[in-house]
């Protein structure tokens, strides 16, 4: 069994999340643990169920794992990403990297072991980053940069937590960054108008994309923050942690993009928002069935991840 998967694309990161109940004295306590996990699908997908996960570089090597026939006829030259998105992937590396960079270097030595391990995944993460870049792989060099970040950040918000013993620091900086997604807002909505041509359009759904996403992650945090556990564990923390450092490496990202919105020629593109609007509905429905398929399967999968995805998916249509 042979399963075809597009280069550099091997490496998935998700959230592992468990729950505990423990009885006791004042009644039930019930743990949330929520644990960032790298899943390589090659390693996974041979020991779990037996299938031999390839990478292809492109359509021809597809064809020839599935049929064992090399086409005679190659497609001569080579094809190319347009300039304005390698520039755009390569400029996301740069700007992850540097702050990452800075993080590394104000590290105080006298860190604990929690947030230590967290720098270190960071400078691993750094590192592949740094050698996809050599490769002009600029896609994944931006990627591996971006987990980098969002580790190295996690592991300065423990340690300030830890320092100062008080969840109050994760609740001020998500008022604070809640204040810079807003600005981001309403910059974006001032760039609207300028959305003229298909290039510009790529790049504004862009940012669109990842600012529903950091205000999604925002709003799991104020809830979570509304409803402490009666005893704060670490691994609470831990996951706000990550949280807000998702958040601020999605802004960052933001910020890189809007910036090569800027940056790209007009052109004479009008938007309609009609066809967009019928787009929009025919993709609600298709979320819509999948949601009620899923539905039909839920029950007999109650794995954490699944769990998590089928509640987000009946919130979004809600």
């Amino acid at each position: 069994k042979v399963f075809i998967i597009p280069y550099s694309e091997e490496l998935i990161f998700y959230y592992n999340i468990t729950k505990t109940v423990r009885k006791g004295p004042l009644g039930v306590t019930i743990i949330t643990r929520t644990k960032p996990v790298m899943l390589n699908i090659t390693e996974y997908a041979r020991e779990k169920w037996g299938i031999r996960v390839v990478k292809a570089l492109n359509v021809l090597q597809a064809f020839q794992y599935f049929t064992g026939i090399r086409l005679k006829h190659e497609v001569k030259g080579r094809l190319q990403a347009p300039s304005s998105y390698v520039k755009l992937m390569s400029n996301a590396y740069t700007a992850l990297s540097q702050k990452v960079e800075e993080i590394l270097g104000s590290i105080d030595e006298r860190l604990s072991s929690i947030p230590r391990k967290y720098i270190k995944k960071a400078e691993e993460a750094l590192d592949e980053a740094k050698k996809a870049y050599g490769r002009h792989t600029y896609y994944v060099a931006s990627c591996l940069a971006f987990r980098s970040y969002i580790l190295a950040l996690t592991a300065t918000y423990i340690s300030e937590v830890l320092e100062h013993d008080s969840i109050k620091i994760v609740a001020d900086e998500s008022k604070k960054l809640a204040k810079e997604l807003n600005k981001l807002e309403s910059e974006m909505r001032k760039e609207e108008s300028e959305v003229n041509s298909l290039e510009r359009l790529e790049v504004y759904v862009g940012c669109l994309t990842r600012l529903s996403e950091a205000k999604s992650t925002l709003d799991e945090v104020e809830k979570a923050l509304k409803n402490p556990p009666v005893l704060i564990s670490l691994d609470y923390v831990r996951s706000l942690c990550e949280k807000l450092a998702y958040i601020k490496a999605r802004i960052e990202t933001i910020r890189v993009w809007l910036k090569a919105l800027s940056k790209l020629k007009p052109g004479n593109l009008t938007l309609n928002r009609m066809p967009l609007n019928s787009i929009t509905q025919e993709y609600i429905y298709l979320a819509e069935s999948t949601y009620i398929y899923l539905d039909s399967l839920i029950k007999g999968i109650q794995t954490p991840l699944v769990t998590e995805y089928y509640n987000k998916a009946k919130k979004s249509l809600m």
